[in-house]
């Protein structure tokens, strides 16, 4: 009974307008992965189905994804409840507006996409204008997506053919290499495994689409309690995406990252830094540390680098290290302050383990 109501259905399908304008669209937009779909939906595969006709049949109304940026679970999480189940969500992502449409993935943001484009007016999906052409021209999906900073990473022959979002969550992604100089995977997946949160996602995509995830801290040196506390003082709501709302806005309207970069006195320190116009914690983080440069006035990277010669031969960058080793051995961050003694005289209030240093310039006790 149930695969002659299967087969029913699947006639039904073939009748509606819709089915055949998905059809024509996946493959003028060669938005179908036939190789992705085997290896994620192993049934089909079993079952020996062409992929393609499978998901023009079934797949699509079943919620299964066409293509590694398209995620329907995470596109129907941003839809409205009388949207949800409605017609299949790769359906309502071709018939809505690009700039209008819910994100297709958690590393492309239509709005900020958009932005780049000058008002141009584009009829097709966002997505498929990226894909298409967009990449070629510069453009980035996503405020956590840094083409260059990628490229220096993989230090990979440069793709000419493949969009750079795509070969990073097909490649490079699944072997932990960061798309932002903030985001580090290998810190945060120590943070999920702390908080207790399980997912089976790339940490990147974790983060982003996992709302409780972006209350964790993507990397050493962005302390997201710190950073929300500032933006909720100044008047603001809790930003979506702590990270994402720093690298768009936050820096530039003075909130700080965490308690130990001061941006400011960074940029006064290193007028080359501030000409050159890069983000004083990105250029920090990227290369600053290494360079012997100050984060802060309680923190000093020459000294650090002289007094432990494994962070200086290893070319470490000597406050993250700090913050995630150092101040657990002992080592102090500056002639003049003590971690142990700090510790020994603050027991109670560090008791939460917060590190002696990032206590000591929040309130400065002695």
């Amino acid at each position: 009974m149930l695969s002659v109501l299967s087969v029913i259905q699947r006639y039904i399908r073939r009748l509606s307008p819709q089915y055949y304008s998905l059809e024509s669209r996946l493959r003028s937009f060669r938005f179908f992965d036939s190789t992705y779909y085997l290896q994620l939906y192993p049934d089909v595969a079993a079952a020996g189905a062409d992929p393609f006709k499978h998901f023009l049949h079934s797949g699509a109304w079943e919620g299964r994804s066409p293509h590694p940026l398209f995620r329907p679970d995470y596109y129907r999480n941003q839809l409205s409840p009388s949207e949800r189940g409605a017609i299949p969500e790769l359906i309502h992502f071709l018939n809505t507006p690009g700039h209008l449409a819910p994100n297709p993935h958690p590393l492309f943001d239509n709005n900020f996409y958009y932005s780049q484009c000058e008002g141009e007016p584009i009829a097709i999906p966002l997505l498929f204008h990226y894909l298409e052409k967009g990449w070629r021209l510069g453009l980035l999906p996503h405020p956590l997506f840094d083409s260059d900073y990628i490229a220096r990473q993989s230090k990979a022959p440069e793709d000419h053919l493949t969009a750079p979002l795509l070969h990073y969550i097909s490649n490079l992604a699944p072997q932990h290499f960061s798309s932002h100089p903030l985001f580090d995977p290998s810190y945060f997946l120590l943070q999920l495994k702390h908080s207790g949160i399980k997912t089976t996602d790339l940490p990147l995509v974790a983060y982003l689409a996992d709302p409780k995830c972006q209350l964790l801290d993507p990397h050493p040196l962005f302390d997201t309690k710190f950073y929300i506390a500032q933006v909720v003082a100044a008047g603001h709501q809790i930003p979506a995406c702590p990270l994402a709302h720093y690298v768009t806005q936050g820096a530039e309207c003075g909130f700080r990252a965490h308690p130990l970069f001061d941006p400011d006195f960074y940029n006064e320190n290193y007028p080359d830094v501030k000409a050159s116009g890069c983000d004083p914690l990105v250029h920090y983080s990227e290369y600053g540390g290494v360079e012997d440069r100050d984060p802060h006035p309680l923190f000093s990277g020459r000294y650090y680098r002289a007094a432990y010669a494994d962070i200086r031969l290893n070319n470490v960058n000597p406050l993250i290290h700090y913050l995630t080793a150092g101040a657990k051995e002992d080592r102090n961050p500056h002639p003049t302050f003590s971690t142990f003694l700090y510790r020994r005289l603050h027991q109670e209030q560090l008791s939460t383990g917060e590190n002696p240093l990032v206590h000591y310039a929040k309130h400065k006790l002695l």
